[in-house]
């Protein structure tokens, strides 16, 4: 039920998740139930004032019915401008899921700064390209090759930073984001290693860097100059297709965003939104 939920967003619904989910319905006047549950217990106070429950009443809500589209209009608003991050990086969620019925939203703010002279990637949206082992498949919640992969490339900034502090003075930030906590127990280990900091849990520093390790769901609300991103799976998708959990994923880094996994996997599995991404992140190889 929760699957099905969370992949109520995605342009096809089609799956195991929402065929099993049928099946598995009662067909006595106990399925309505089962609805009822769907309805009260998976969508958000916001969503239903939007786009209402599905609950059935004979005296209707706004809750049940959300907002009329007068209403709605008067109290409902768009993030309109981004002031976060660099164009390449906003482009994706942008074409992707914040634009409705041709009304664009999170638009570039000419207010964004994002200038720097850190040249080792072609473009502020890269994918580094790590094929999973056979080994890792067998644990499709772990991808050592990725933590090895984004270990090397924060050192290669960690070499730049020493030259090139930031302009407001503040410390750069590095967060390496992770969708599995078994990869970041991984990540962990090697980041202790490479700090020097044996007891660090997610806050490290190295070099005048700080640098944040969290899953995509912890860092809601978050932000950092550079983020690398392991997408870690390669034999299922898992939930990886909840559209908000990757539009989180993708719009926390402010200068540069490093997707790190097995592109080729991702181009054939999961969502369209995920395929759509694989395809058009440019593939970066050091």
């Amino acid at each position: 039920m929760i699957r099905v939920y969370e992949r109520r967003m995605l342009k096809q619904k089609d799956s195991y998740y929402e065929k099993t989910y049928e099946l598995l319905k009662p067909v006595s006047k106990e399925r309505d139930i089962v609805e009822r549950i769907y309805n009260m217990s998976l969508p958000s106070v916001l969503e239903s004032l939007q786009i209402g429950n599905g609950e059935k009443h004979m005296n209707q809500t706004t809750i049940t019915d959300g907002f009329n589209k007068e209403d709605l209009k008067l109290r409902h608003t768009i993030l309109k401008y981004q002031h976060r991050m660099h164009p390449d990086i906003s482009k994706f969620s942008r074409e992707n899921f914040y634009t409705i019925d041709d009304e664009v939203a999170l638009l570039d703010s000419k207010t964004i700064d994002r200038s720097w002279n850190y040249n080792r990637y072609p473009k502020r949206s890269v994918w580094i390209d790590t094929p999973k082992s056979n080994e890792d498949k067998n644990n499709d919640r772990i991808h050592k090759k990725e933590a090895d992969v984004i270990i090397r490339e924060i050192e290669e900034f960690l070499k730049f930073a020493k030259n090139n502090p930031k302009n407001d003075n503040e410390n750069w930030s590095i967060a390496v984001l992770t969708f599995y906590r078994p990869q970041e127990k991984i990540i962990r280990e090697k980041l202790r290693n490479l700090c020097h900091q044996p007891y660090k849990m997610s806050r490290f520093h190295k070099d005048g860097v700080d640098i944040l390790l969290y899953t995509v769901d912890k860092f809601q609300g978050m932000e950092a100059d550079l983020v690398f991103l392991s997408m870690v799976r390669g034999k299922s998708i898992g939930f990886m297709d909840n559209i908000n959990r990757l539009n989180v994923a993708l719009t926390r880094a402010k200068y540069q965003r490093v997707i790190v996994g097995d592109k080729d996997f991702f181009e054939n599995k999961g969502s369209d939104e995920l395929k759509k991404l694989a395809k058009e992140e440019v593939k970066y190889e050091s």
